[in-house]
């Protein structure tokens, strides 16, 4: 742990500390700020409210994971990816 600390930028840092409410539109999927919150202040927690449907989670889960994977440093490109 200590060594990927040392690796990271103090602004990275803060970001990891950081939880956001995402914002979307009712019934629909994060939106333009949310994106921003991900990818230019790199934060490492977000809370969803009002989404039950299973399968739409895992939709609206995989889009955050999606553009943090897009603006990170650490993320390594998969075949499947």
């Amino acid at each position: 742990m200590d060594q990927l600390l040392s690796r990271m930028t103090t602004e990275e840092k803060v970001g990891q500390m950081v939880m956001d409410i995402t914002h979307d539109p009712p019934g629909g999927m994060p939106d333009e700020k949310t994106r921003q919150m991900i990818q230019d202040h790199h934060i490492g927690a977000t809370t969803i409210y009002n989404k039950k449907d299973p399968a739409f989670m895992a939709k609206y889960n995989n889009q955050l994971q999606q553009w943090a994977a897009d603006t990170s440093r650490w993320h390594t490109k998969r075949e499947n990816d």
